[in-house]
Formats: C-alpha cells, structure tokens, sequence
C-alpha cells in the first residue's frame, strides 16, 4: 500500500542505515547489537516487501503497543 514512510525505507541503499532508520521511526529509539544482527538478517535494502512485513513486525510488537 501506498505509504510515504515505506517510500523513503525503501529508497535507503544501506541495510545498516535502513535498520537504524525503521526503528528510530517506529519504536523512537536504535536498536540494539542483537536487534540489529537480527534485523539485518531479514530486512533487505530496496525490498519493499521486507521493510513493510518488519516494519509491521515492529508495530505490532508489545514494546509499540505499550509505549506508544
């Protein structure tokens, strides 16, 4: 679906980056070395499909929910 944070996600060429981008988008804060690690391992760079079902992942988490 059309939505103006998956489009600027998905122009981000370096994983690191976009990883750090999501959750500082999503959760207001970097993720951690093993969220990271974790995080790199499934998002892919450019992949629209990846960056909408992690960012969906980290909306629906219970930190998203409580905090926010």
């Amino acid at each position: 679906a059309d939505s103006p944070l998956l489009d600027t996600l998905k122009e981000i060429e370096d994983p690191q980056i976009l990883v750090f981008k999501i959750f500082e988008s999503i959760l207001s804060r970097e993720p951690d070395e093993e969220e990271k690690q974790r995080s790199l391992s499934f998002v892919k760079a450019q992949d629209s499909s990846s960056i909408a079902q992690f960012c969906w992942a980290l909306i629906t988490s219970a930190e998203f929910r409580l905090n926010h």
